[in-house]
C-alpha cells in the first residue's frame, strides 16, 4: 500500500473541503447605491436577505456595509423605487455599485389655476411641502398645490390606480409625501409647476415600512411604534357560523393602553428602546375585551344578538381608543411624550432615559398632543381649552411650558408648523396660516 500517495490524496480532499468552507463563509461587502437616472447617492435603502432579514441600510452618501454568503441573493429596497435582487457575483461584476431606478412620471390632467374661472377653496386635508401646501379638496376630486402664501399654483384631478382612487395625503418621518388609496399608495414629488409620482406600491407594504415609522434619528436609526395586533383564531363549528362568525378576532397590543418603540439600525439587532403602559387602563380594557369575546361566542356571532355588539362598541370607544404618542429629535436627543404615564422623557444617543419630568397632558387632545416645527426643532404643546379654544405653548428646552400661549383658533384641524408659521383648517374648511410671534400674528387664508 502506498501510504504516501494515500496521505497526499486525503490531504488534497481535506484542502478542497477547507477551501470550500472558507469560500462559503460570510464576506463583508462595501456597496455604493445610486439613483440609476441621476447617479446621485441614495440614502435609507434597505438591504435585505432572501428571508427579509435586515442586513444594513445606506447612509447619506449611499454607502452600506454588510455581511453576506457568496451564494446569497441580496435584495435592495427603497420605497418608490424598483426592487432589485442581486447575487454577490453580480455585485462584484458591477464593482459593488448598485443602481436603483424610480418609475417616476408626471400626473395627468394638470390645469393651471390661472386658466380656471373658479378654484375650489374648501379642503378636507393638506400637507406641507418645502415651497408651500398640497391640499385635497373637500369633495376629494382635486389636488391643489399652493405656495407658502396660500396662492394656488396649479391643480389636477385626484388620480386613480386600477380603480383605486387616491384621496388621502400622508407625510412620513423622512418628510416624503404620499397619496393613499384603499389598496395602493404612490409617493409624490412636488415643485412649483408640476406634481410627479413614483410607481404605485401596495398599501400593505406602506403600512409595514412607512406608516408606523415615527422617527429617523441623525445617527440613522429608524424608530417604529409597535402597532401590531394580538390575534385569536375563532374556528367555526356550526354551519350558520360561517355566515356571521368572525374567524379573525384581534385587539391592538396592550389594548392601546400602552406602546413600545423599536429601533432598527444597520449592523444592529432590532431593539425596544422605550415602553409605556397605563396598567390600570390595560386591565380594565382587557376585562372589557374578553367580555365581548364571551358574548360573541355565546351568540355564535349572530347579528340578531345585540349584546356582543354593544360590548364591542364600549370596548372600542371607551377602553381602547388610540392615542397619539409624539416622539421627536431634539438637540441630539430623543424626546418622548409619555401620555400613558404623564411624563416627558429625554433619551440619549444610545436611547437610555436620562431625564424624566412629570408632565400633565390632560388638556391635550387625543389626536394632537404636541407638534414640532418641520423647519426647525422647536416643540409646542397643543391644548384645547374652554369653548374649544386651541392654543400652542412652546416647550422651553423641551422640558417645561413657556409662560405665554399662542392662540390658533377654535376647534382647529389638520395643524402643521413650518419655519415658525402654523397652518390649519378652520371651521369653514379653509386653510389658515399664522406667523408664531409673541403678541403679534398675521393671518392668511386660502379663501380668495
Amino acid at each position: 500500500m502506498n501510504i504516501k500517495k494515500t496521505y497526499q490524496t486525503h490531504f488534497a480532499v481535506f484542502a478542497l473541503l477547507l477551501f470550500s468552507a472558507f469560500g462559503l463563509q460570510a464576506q463583508r461587502l462595501n456597496v455604493q447605491i445610486v439613483n440609476g437616472q441621476t447617479g446621485k447617492p441614495l440614502s435609507n435603502v434597505l438591504v435585505l436577505s432572501q428571508d427579509q432579514e435586515l442586513l444594513g441600510e445606506s447612509n447619506g452618501q449611499g454607502k452600506v456595509s454588510f455581511q453576506a454568503n457568496p451564494n446569497e441573493q441580496i435584495i435592495f429596497r427603497l420605497y418608490g423605487f424598483e426592487i432589485l435582487e442581486q447575487s454577490v457575483t453580480q455585485l462584484r461584476d458591477a464593482s459593488f455599485t448598485v443602481k436603483l431606478y424610480p418609475a417616476i412620471e408626471e400626473l395627468e390632467s394638470i390645469d393651471l389655476v390661472t386658466k380656471k374661472k373658479y378654484v375650489e377653496n374648501t379642503y378636507g386635508q393638506f400637507e406641507l411641502w418645502p415651497g408651500g401646501v398640497v391640499a385635497i379638496s373637500k369633495d376629494k376630486r382635486r389636488i391643489v398645490v399652493m405656495d407658502e402664501n396660500l396662492k394656488p399654483l396649479y391643480q389636477l384631478k385626484t388620480p386613480k390606480y386600477k380603480d383605486d382612487k387616491m384621496v388621502e395625503l400622508f407625510r412620513d418621518a423622512n418628510n416624503r409625501l404620499y397619496l393613499l388609496g384603499d389598496q395602493h399608495v404612490i409617493q409624490l414629488y412636488v415643485d412649483k409647476t408640476s406634481l410627479f409620482h413614483f410607481s404605485a406600491q401596495s398599501k400593505e407594504a406602506f403600512n409595514k415600512y412607512i406608516k408606523n415609522l415615527k422617527l429617523v434619528t441623525p445617527s440613522g436609526a429608524n424608530i417604529y411604534r409597535d402597532l401590531s395586533r394580538v390575534r385569536h383564531s375563532m374556528p367555526a363549528t356550526l354551519r350558520k357560523e360561517y355566515t356571521f362568525f368572525n374567524t379573525n378576532i384581534s385587539y391592538p397590543k396592550y389594548h392601546n393602553c400602552g406602546t413600545d418603540f423599536i429601533a432598527y439600525q444597520a449592523g444592529k439587532e432590532p431593539k425596544i428602546i422605550y415602553s409605556a403602559l397605563d396598567t390600570g387602563a390595560f386591565y380594565a380594557a382587557d376585562r372589557e375585551f374578553f367580555k365581548f369575546v364571551g358574548l360573541y361566542i355565546a351568540a355564535e356571532g349572530s347579528p340578531i344578538d345585540r349584546g356582543w355588539g354593544m360590548q364591542q362598541h364600549s370596548y372600542n370607544t371607551i377602553f381602547s381608543r388610540f392615542k397619539v404618542m409624539p416622539i421627536f429629535n431634539y438637540k441630539e436627543k430623543v424626546v418622548v411624550f409619555n401620555i400613558f404615564n404623564n411624563t416627558l422623557d429625554h433619551l440619549s444617543k444610545s436611547f437610555e432615559t436620562d431625564t424624566t419630568i412629570a408632565f400633565d397632558f390632560n388638556n391635550t387632545t387625543r389626536k394632537i398632543v404636541a407638534l414640532q416645527d418641520q423647519g426647525n426643532e422647536r416643540i409646542y404643546l397643543y391644548e384645547r381649552q374652554k369653548f374649544g379654544r386651541d392654543v400652542l405653548i412652546e416647550l422651553v428646552d423641551a422640558k417645561y411650558k413657556s409662560t405665554t400661549h399662542f392662540y390658533v383658533g377654535a376647534f382647529t384641524r389638520n395643524v402643521r408648523i413650518q419655519n415658525d408659521w402654523i397652518y390649519h383648517l378652520n371651521k369653514d374648511y379653509r386653510i389658515e396660516r399664522q406667523v408664531i410671534f409673541e403678541n403679534e400674528s398675521s393671518i392668511l387664508s386660502s379663501q380668495p
